[in-house]
């Protein structure tokens, strides 16, 4: 496994004690992924850590957990002493941890095989509880008895399916029974840690996890999700689409249960609000513009509700923009100072302008200066 130096750089200075790279950098390496980041467990503690790199600057926040993270080379590199996690509550956080110089208590404590093997150039890769055959098999397994690994952690139910999804791999039969029996721990879960690992599960969309988990997503929805509502989704490999199927069939409500932007509820809505317009009417396009509705989403989501193939909606879309077609009010070839000039009671000039643009869009007149300002003195006298 090739590290980076700034990795290298933190094993050689941690090289009198037990150091390595721990859990998703020495999975993605086995599984010849992109490694995107990576994490340092040690046997030194956070006082020695803090001893032996004094001379960069750290961040101290998260010590109480007995991490202390470096800046080396513009890279921020979290090293975290070997711990043992205190009982847990909220089915959420230990409400304490000791710290170990026992590697295998340390990966004892994580959630599953495949997450649990670390590195160090010296000793090569530990798996310490048969990860590898695991990435062979493609299973997602529990470190122990799942049942107690989920009711110490909640998240840990949707990290399984989220690393299903995102892997394609299955999850071990003793593990899934767990997530089964387990399903109303997800009630102590935050919205905003439901819909981050929803994100990933319902984006990459493995079919097999939608089939075998409905309980789960019924339940995080407070829905029922039928064959055919199923069916759809296995079609959808966007997230705001997943949602507007969702909410097409049920209702918008169910977005309350996630932590969602404005934008993306915004989305959502005009989703559900114009997916039956004739999109290949520039015109009626022109005007979805110009009320600024995501067309490229509104496109997918068209498209995975009513199997109608929109390329020709983008290339308009697409066309619009690119030959500068007017949609706006910027876009206009008169403005509201164009009206002033021509003593046009100020309160009506905002009205006439929109009416020119519509006139515009509908190709009833040119965006031509001269023309638009003869309507606009038409429309002022009305």
């Amino acid at each position: 496994m090739k590290l980076p130096n700034y990795i290298l750089f933190v094993l050689e200075r941690l090289k009198d004690y037990e150091a390595y790279v721990v859990g998703g950098s020495v999975r993605d390496y086995l599984l010849k992924r992109e490694i995107n980041d990576y994490d340092i467990t040690t046997s030194a503690s956070t006082d020695k850590i803090q001893h032996i790199f004094n001379d960069h600057h750290m961040l101290l926040n998260g010590i109480k957990h007995g991490t202390v993270t470096i800046i080396k080379d513009h890279h921020n590199i979290e090293i975290t002493t070997y711990r043992i996690d205190g009982n847990y509550i909220n089915h959420r956080q230990p409400t304490s941890v000791t710290f170990t110089t026992s590697l295998n208590e340390d990966l004892s404590r994580r959630d599953f095989t495949i997450n649990a093997l670390c590195y160090n150039p010296n000793t090569g890769i530990i798996d310490m509880f048969d990860g590898i055959n695991d990435l062979n098999k493609h299973i997602i397994r529990c470190i122990g008895n799942p049942n107690k690994r989920f009711d110490e952690d909640a998240l840990r139910i949707l990290r399984a399916l989220r690393f299903a999804s995102e892997l394609n791999f299955s999850i071990e039969e003793n593990t899934s029974i767990a997530i089964h029996k387990n399903i109303e721990l997800l009630k102590y879960l935050s919205k905003e840690r439901i819909t981050n690992e929803l994100k990933t599960i319902l984006t990459i969309n493995n079919p097999n996890i939608l089939n075998e988990y409905i309980d789960i997503f019924n339940y995080l929805f407070n829905i029922n999700i039928d064959k055919k509502i199923l069916t759809t989704l296995q079609k959808s490999k966007d997230f705001i689409t997943t949602l507007s199927i969702l909410s097409y069939f049920n209702d918008i409500k169910i977005l309350n249960n996630l932590s969602l932007s404005n934008f993306q509820k915004e989305t959502i809505k005009n989703n559900l609000k114009y997916h039956n317009e004739d999109l290949n009417n520039k015109i009626i396009l022109k005007n979805l513009m110009a009320k600024k509705i995501d067309i490229t989403k509104l496109c997918l989501f068209i498209q995975t509700i009513h199997k109608i193939d929109t390329t020709n909606i983008l290339n308009n879309y697409q066309n619009i923009i690119k030959n500068n077609e007017p949609f706006l009010l910027k876009h206009l070839a008169i403005n509201g100072k164009d009206l002033i000039n021509l003593n046009i009671n100020p309160t009506k000039i905002g009205n006439i302008l929109n009416e020119c643009l519509q006139l515009v869009i509908e190709n009833k007149i040119n965006n031509n200066h001269d023309e638009l300002l003869q309507k606009a003195n038409k429309l002022s006298k009305n």
